[in-house]
């Protein structure tokens, strides 16, 4: 199965953009756009599958997951 943007995104976050298993929808499009705006990632839409994407802009999509997590 491919994810999208979105869900390669958050998928090291997801347990802080979520409350009682279900995902807080507004604050992982507003985390995966943030990240695709401060990578400059050329993407058509946040629900586009990452393999639609170049290889250099799915490593971006990679790198934004790691992020996310704030590292030092």
């Amino acid at each position: 199965m491919q994810m999208t943007l979105m869900e390669n995104t958050i998928a090291a976050t997801i347990d802080q953009i979520s409350s009682l298993g279900m995902i807080n929808r507004q604050l992982a499009d507003q985390n995966t756009k943030e990240m695709i705006q401060k990578l400059n990632t050329k993407i058509g839409s946040v629900s586009d599958k990452i393999l639609s994407l170049s290889g250099g802009n799915q490593q971006k999509i990679i790198l934004s997951r790691w992020l996310l997590e704030n590292p030092k």
